[in-house]
């Protein structure tokens, strides 16, 4: 499923060699252990060079291929997009953010689309974090758990009801608390019904000054 997903981007070859999905260059894919006892849950290894951003998703759907099938095509479309832009360049995947006001302050990061799900409205996530950009609020805390200089990933899901909410940042695979917090005190729409929004951003290196 993961080989056939990433060939969509750009046709490019994506081969599977034991628990390796291997593409161009030095780029790669594994499936971690599922820490979950739920089968439609993915935990998924991008590697990229010396980076190794661990990552993982929640699948829903009526069956378990069905779940697993829309798991790894949101992974592919927030977090792995970042990783075909860093490699294509062309802008089409994800956006570029060096040194504007809605980018991660003195980094030159890749921001995947952003992905909503569940039951309530997801529309209004979506359109809060377009209001609200997610990397300046929450660069403060994340700065750190930072550990290099260059290929930092850093995956934020969060939604639900009043009451009842889930704010998860990780970089480079490590839970943020502090980050964490930061975000659940962010004005965001508390809709009726449960909505998440996932959101994924590459910090590629820090700014020459």
């Amino acid at each position: 499923m993961i080989a056939g997903r990433m060939a969509r981007f750009d046709g490019m070859r994506w081969d599977v060699t034991g628990d390796l999905v291997k593409g161009p260059g030095s780029v790669g894919i594994r499936l971690a252990p599922n820490h979950t006892p739920s089968p439609t849950h993915l935990d998924i290894d991008l590697v990229l060079d010396v980076d190794r951003p661990g990552d993982c998703v929640q699948c829903f759907g009526a069956t378990t291929e069905q779940a697993l099938r829309q798991g790894v095509d949101t992974w592919a479309t927030v977090t792995a997009s970042t990783a075909i832009e860093l490699l294509t360049h062309q802008g089409r995947y994800a956006d570029l953010r060096a040194g504007d006001a809605d980018g991660f302050p003195d980094w030159h990061a890749i921001q995947g689309p952003i992905v909503g799900f569940g039951r309530g409205d997801v529309s209004v996530l979506q359109q809060w974090i377009l209001a609200n950009p997610l990397m300046p609020a929450l660069a403060e805390p994340i700065r750190a758990d930072l550990r290099r200089d260059h290929l930092m990933g850093v995956k934020v899901l969060f939604g639900g009801t009043a009451g009842d909410e889930t704010c998860e940042v990780r970089v480079d695979g490590r839970v943020s608390e502090a980050a964490g917090a930061r975000l659940s005190g962010l004005p965001w729409p508390r809709p009726a019904r449960a909505a998440f929004a996932r959101a994924f951003f590459l910090l590629v290196h820090r700014e020459e000054k």
